[in-house]
């Protein structure tokens, strides 16, 4: 990575030093993270501003940094890569906000809401623990990752909690654990393989974001599928609502019962209608 230190300043008279300029290479890798790129930055801009402090009058430098015509800037990049990680982390907590208050409503059971964000909240804690294992450095593409990964892992744990909810009250917990399983466990699983098996795909890319997308969705997926049937199938059977048990009454709808209309007629013409009848 080149470096250019320059020191720039105009001589009225034409006489004397106008400009100079000081190239260095420091080792950082094209994809380094702006959280990590923003620490070399810190410490060459004080070299900068010492070098001006100490510059004759009518000097002032700057410091440029140049990775080449295909990566560009470093410094352009890094305050946007800040911002990504910061927003990928608050996103992510509103996600897990706004999914419990999905599933609360959808599901009409606080208890059951509760279960299934917690696994969502572990999958989230999984999919960011395999980017460390990759060696990924956490920038813009990583940013992106995490911020749909609740999108994502959401899917399988919430068919499986309307499963459940659906299911007879009056059952016990491991039965109607077992009746969800047996009634959409087939489906998430198809589910998985045809969402991961398009994600294998993007993988023999050359670009490499394609390439982090791609492994990325692949391990969500599949992480999601394990929790869905396992951790939260295991809960539910453990510590799953029974009967009434975390209910939220406002939100459960009563069924309508349709009344039937009943036509009151006089004596005479019902003892009329029934002769006419007899006769047919």
């Amino acid at each position: 990575m080149l470096l250019l230190l320059m020191l720039c300043g105009y001589n009225c008279s034409g006489v004397g030093l106008v400009g100079l300029a000081v190239t260095m290479n420091i080792s950082m890798a094209w994809d380094v993270s702006g959280f990590e790129a923003r620490s070399i930055f810190d410490r060459i801009e004080a070299t900068a501003t010492q070098l001006n402090a100490e510059a004759p009058s009518g000097l002032r430098g700057f410091q440029v940094n140049w990775q080449g015509e295909e990566y560009g800037s470093k410094w352009m990049q890094m305050r946007t890569d800040e911002v990504m990680r910061s927003s990928a982390f608050v996103g992510t907590v509103v996600s897990l906000i706004v999914a419990l208050a999905v599933l609360v409503v959808a599901t009409a059971n606080i208890i059951l809401a509760l279960l299934a964000v917690g696994c969502i909240a572990c999958i989230v804690v999984c999919c960011i623990g395999f980017l460390v294992l990759c060696g990924w450095s956490f920038g813009f593409i990583e940013a992106v990752c995490i911020t749909i990964c609740v999108g994502f892992s959401i899917d399988f744990v919430a068919h499986i909690a309307v499963a459940y909810n659906e299911s007879a009250p009056e059952l016990p917990r491991y039965e109607r654990t077992r009746r969800a399983l047996e009634d959409l466990g087939i489906s998430v699983t198809a589910a998985t393989v045809t969402t991961s098996g398009a994600a294998l795909f993007m993988l023999p890319n050359r670009m490499i974001p394609y390439q982090k997308i791609g492994a990325f969705i692949t391990f969500d997926i599949c992480v999601s599928l394990l929790f869905a049937v396992g951790l939260f199938s295991a809960l539910l059977a453990t510590v799953g609502p029974q009967g009434g048990q975390g209910t939220v009454r406002w939100l459960r709808c009563k069924p309508h019962r349709r009344r039937r209309s009943v036509e009151v007629r006089p004596p005479g013409e019902a003892a009329d209608e029934t002769e006419a009848m007899t006769a047919r």
